[in-house]
């Protein structure tokens, strides 16, 4: 019963691997571009309001803040999965004893 648990462990957190290597591909790549439209509209004179950076700043804070707690959540998580899945007891363990 505590193999199963491991090996489903094992395959979830590769899925949240693939999951999550997606999911920092795309945020880095919309904070890139946040970044790319901010300095090319400086310098060719264009004015982007002090109030639009400071939101966008601010979620990008919330951003990184989630990130930093994912690792925490996902693993903490995986370890209570397996810790409870080892201790289910099948039926015929129960009711043949």
């Amino acid at each position: 019963m505590a193999a199963r648990a491991w090996v489903t462990a094992v395959v979830a957190l590769f899925g949240i691997w693939i999951a999550m290597s997606f999911l920092a591909q795309l945020t880095g790549f919309f904070i890139g571009l946040q970044d790319y439209l901010y300095d090319s509209a400086s310098e060719n004179g264009l004015l982007i309001p002090d109030s639009w950076r400071q939101i966008s700043d601010k979620i990008n804070g919330y951003f990184e803040s989630v990130w930093s707690w994912v690792p925490v959540v996902v693993f903490g998580s995986i370890i209570i999965y397996i810790l409870i899945e080892s201790m289910r007891r099948r039926p015929e363990e129960v009711y043949f004893d």
